[in-house]
């Protein structure tokens, strides 16, 4: 029955195709955590009757992969999954499907049909892009709009950054891993900082750097963080040439 409903949409392929989605989260879903979104992906699929492809053996599942899980009650722009599906599918009607079947806290904005040799979403980061809000229960200084430039603006950016395992931290230059900054506002900052798998820069890290140079004490919860955009690294060279993953 569900293929005659499917064939007013997509055509008949005979090799798997893979598709990249492109999502927000905002709202109070921010606060789910990444398997919770993982789930929730899977459960719109089924309802929007994608036909996703799924793997073979005794529990088969969906063939889904997720780009750069975003940290718990972030909010963003630029999440992305990719999936591979069992047929090749109008773009258009697949974004209206699983918007159709989403709840208000995740958008679905953008599906596009992937090279067949296309790396996953996962294998592509490199960098991305943050605007980063210090909290109004934070006390600023006069002068902090001025002190936040003068940190970015250094030739070199001196931190210690925490090790992920067995403790400790090591010191980096900040700013060989920063590639732009600005400020939007008088308490917002936007930063786009390499999220590679070897060297990733934690925006909250970042923003911790920030206060302490400005001598600010953040106490419990005191920034909030959207991502604005995950981007790939399309130089062949030793050069940083960023392009979003759509």
């Amino acid at each position: 029955m569900r293929s005659g409903i499917f064939r007013c949409w997509y055509m008949q392929d005979s090799q798997a195709v893979k598709y990249r989605v492109k999502f927000s989260k905002k709202g109070a879903l921010r606060y789910i955590s990444h398997l919770d979104v993982m789930r929730y992906f899977q459960k719109v699929i089924r309802r929007a009757e994608i036909p996703v492809k799924y793997s073979e053996g005794f529990s088969p599942h969906q063939l889904l992969s997720f780009a750069y899980p975003l940290s718990l009650g972030y909010t963003s722009d630029g999440e992305y999954l990719d999936m591979v599906m069992t047929e090749r599918v109008n773009e258009e009607e697949a974004l209206r499907r699983l918007n159709e079947c989403s709840e208000s806290g995740i958008k679905i904005l953008a599906v596009k049909e992937l090279d067949e040799k296309a790396r996953n979403c996962m294998a592509c980061v490199f960098a991305a892009s943050y605007n980063i809000t210090i909290r109004e229960k934070i006390t600023l200084p006069d002068d902090f709009c001025k002190k936040v430039i003068d940190f970015f603006g250094q030739e070199t950016i001196p931190v210690n950054k925490p090790k992920k395992k067995n403790g400790g931290s090591v010191l980096i230059d900040l700013k060989q891993y920063l590639y732009d900054f600005r400020m939007i506002d008088d308490r917002t900052f936007y930063i786009c900082v390499n999220s590679g798998s070897e060297t990733n820069i934690r925006p909250d890290f970042v923003a911790g750097s920030v206060c302490e140079y400005c001598n600010v004490v953040p106490n419990e919860n005191p920034f909030y963080i959207h991502r604005v955009e995950i981007y790939e690294n399309i130089s062949d060279n030793e050069n940083v040439e960023l392009r979003a993953l759509i």
